[in-house]
This record gives structure tokens, C-alpha cells and sequence, in this order.
């Protein structure tokens, strides 16, 4: 939500993911602008933002994908491209 035409500073923070999610254009997803984000999608982002472990969530029909900063090594050559895309376009592979 948009409170005096100032955009929140959602997810907080200065680390890389962070950054990415607020800049990316998720009106161009299924996911809609991130000031019309449910509470819900907002409280897991905060969540798993707050976790110093690898996570990743899918939200949506489209199963559009987050993720924080500590699951980008797991994702390798894959991030930036896999934030907001569809599932079935970020499957990573197995740790060997």
C-alpha cells in the first residue's frame, strides 16, 4: 500500500535481495504491484528476509519465485533471471 504517495520501504534492508525486490517490476507479473502485496505475502517475505538460512518461496498460479540472499549461491548463474519468474523456469538442479 502506498501511504501518501511515498512507497514503503518494503522488504527493509540494504543486502542485495532485498534491493532487487523492490526494484523489480512486479506489475509485470501475476504477483501485481508490490504496494497491493497481501499482508500474508508481505509477513513470509519478512520472514524469510529475517532468516540467515537459504530459502525460497513460490506464491501465485504462476508460482512466481523469492528468494534471499543466502539461497543466490544455490541458484548460481541463475540469479538475477530467476527473481519473479515462474517455477518450471528456475528448477536448480541437486547440490553434487
Amino acid at each position: 500500500m502506498t501511504i501518501f504517495g511515498i512507497k514503503p520501504d518494503f522488504p527493509p534492508g540494504d543486502d542485495e535481495m532485498s534491493i532487487a525486490i523492490r526494484d523489480f517490476n512486479w506489475s509485470s507479473t501475476e504477483l501485481g504491484a508490490i504496494e497491493d502485496w497481501s499482508d500474508a505475502l508481505r509477513s513470509l517475505i519478512a520472514l524469510m528476509h529475517g532468516s540467515a538460512q537459504p530459502m525460497f518461496m513460490t506464491w501465485g498460479c504462476d508460482k512466481a519465485w523469492l528468494y534471499n540472499q543466502y539461497c543466490v549461491p544455490t541458484l548460481g548463474h541463475k540469479h538475477p533471471a530467476a527473481l519473479g519468474r515462474r517455477t518450471g523456469r528456475c528448477v536448480v538442479r541437486g547440490l553434487d
